[in-house]
């Protein structure tokens, strides 16, 4: 059935609304490379850290398809399934060093 009139054109516009929301949040669920390593990594990945994580300064050396293949697929896997795919893209996937505060 195909709905005309006043009703349909406000559920159109509530369909678009919310599909419009709905992309607006998974654009923003995307942290930054700095926030996704302090939310996800930092606490191990210290100078103090008794379970032999690298260092921030040894991560910055690594290239970013090991530190992802480590979260998707490695040692890392339990740590990488807690963090969103976008967040990953947007933490290791790049050709270019981590900045990680230290």
């Amino acid at each position: 059935m195909l709905y005309t009139g006043q009703g349909a054109t406000t559920t159109a516009v509530t369909l678009r609304g919310l599909l419009t929301l709905a992309i607006l949040a998974g654009a923003a669920a995307a942290q930054t490379p700095d926030s996704v390593f302090q939310t996800n990594c930092a606490g191990c990945h210290n100078a103090g850290n008794a379970v032999g994580a690298p260092l921030p300064q040894t991560l910055r050396q690594m290239p970013w398809q090991a530190i992802l293949a480590a979260l998707e697929s490695g040692k890392m896997k339990a740590i990488g399934g807690r963090i969103s795919a976008a967040n990953r893209e947007a933490g290791f996937a790049r050709p270019r060093p981590l900045r990680v505060a230290t």
